[in-house]
C-alpha cells in the first residue's frame, strides 16, 4: 500500500506476532479491519521508559493502531486499548495461537478481510469461556470461513456433475473441480474421500453432530497448498 509523505491511516488491530528490530524496536505482524494482514515498526517500544506502550502491543488485544510511510513496512505512529484480553491458557490458548498462525501464512498483505477479522475478534474472546469440546467445532468454521472469503472453497452442496450432494452418498474431492460421486464406499477410504453427510454439514455451517476428525481432514486439504509442508508450530501446544 502506497501512501503519500505525512499520510497516516487508523484501524483496529490485533497483534498475531512480534519478533525484534534491531536493538529497541519491534516489527509486529498485525490483522487489521481494513487492510488484513499488514507489518508495522514499533519503534522505541523495548526500551525500559516505553513498558506502558509495550504492554498493550500483545496478542489477542484489541487495538486503535495509526501507522505511516511510504514503503510496504509501515511505521507504527500511535495504539490504543480498545479492549484488553487476558492471556489464555491450556486449549484456549493453542486455539488462539493457531488462528494466528494460519492467518500470518494464509492470507496475503494489504487485502481486506473485514468479515474475517470480525469473525476472529468474537473467536478470540469465546474460546476461555467455550467447553473444551466446543472448540474443534469453532476451529472448522474459522477454517471454512477463511476459505471462502479467499475464494478457495469448494461447491459443498452440489459435485462436479452438479447434482445435489447427498447425505447417503460418499464423495472423492478433486483438486480444484470439486466433490465427486463414488459408487461403492468402503472402510479402507483415501484420504480424499468424504461422506456426503459431512459435506451437507460444512455447506450448512452445521457441526453438532458429524463427525469433526473427516471435517478437519478436509480442511487440512485445502488448506496445506496455502500453507505449504512445513508443520504449524501452534500444533506442538496440543501435544504437550
Amino acid at each position: 500500500m502506497r501512501m503519500e509523505i505525512g499520510q497516516k491511516e487508523t484501524t483496529k488491530a490485533f497483534v498475531l506476532h512480534s519478533r525484534p528490530f534491531k536493538e529497541t524496536s519491534l516489527i509486529l505482524h498485525c490483522f487489521t479491519q481494513e487492510y488484513g494482514s499488514i507489518s508495522v515498526i514499533a519503534q522505541g517500544v523495548k526500551r525500559k521508559n516505553a513498558q506502558a506502550k509495550r504492554a498493550i502491543l500483545q496478542p489477542f488485544n484489541l487495538l486503535q493502531i495509526c501507522f505511516t510511510g511510504k514503503g510496504e513496512m509501515k511505521i507504527l505512529c500511535d495504539s490504543e486499548l480498545l479492549d484488553y484480553k487476558s492471556q489464555p491458557k491450556g486449549n484456549a490458548l493453542a486455539c488462539c495461537y493457531y488462528l494466528n498462525e494460519l492467518i500470518l501464512r494464509s492470507l496475503k498483505e494489504w487485502q481486506e478481510y473485514s468479515e474475517l477479522f470480525n469473525v476472529y475478534s468474537e473467536l478470540v474472546q469465546r474460546f476461555d469461556s467455550c467447553k473444551k469440546s466446543e472448540m474443534p467445532i469453532m476451529l472448522r468454521k474459522f477454517e471454512i470461513l477463511m476459505l471462502t472469503y479467499l475464494g478457495l472453497s469448494p461447491d459443498w452442496s452440489y459435485d462436479v456433475d452438479d447434482n445435489v450432494i447427498e447425505k447417503q452418498q460418499h464423495y472423492e474431492y478433486i483438486i480444484e473441480c470439486g466433490f465427486k460421486k463414488i459408487k461403492q464406499a468402503n472402510k479402507f477410504q483415501p484420504q480424499n474421500v468424504f461422506s456426503g453427510e459431512t459435506l451437507v454439514a460444512i455447506a450448512n455451517l452445521s457441526f453438532s453432530n458429524i463427525d469433526l476428525k473427516e471435517c478437519q481432514r478436509i480442511t487440512q486439504q485445502l488448506i496445506r497448498p496455502l500453507i505449504g509442508n512445513r508443520p504449524l508450530e501452534s500444533r506442538k501446544m496440543w501435544l504437550q
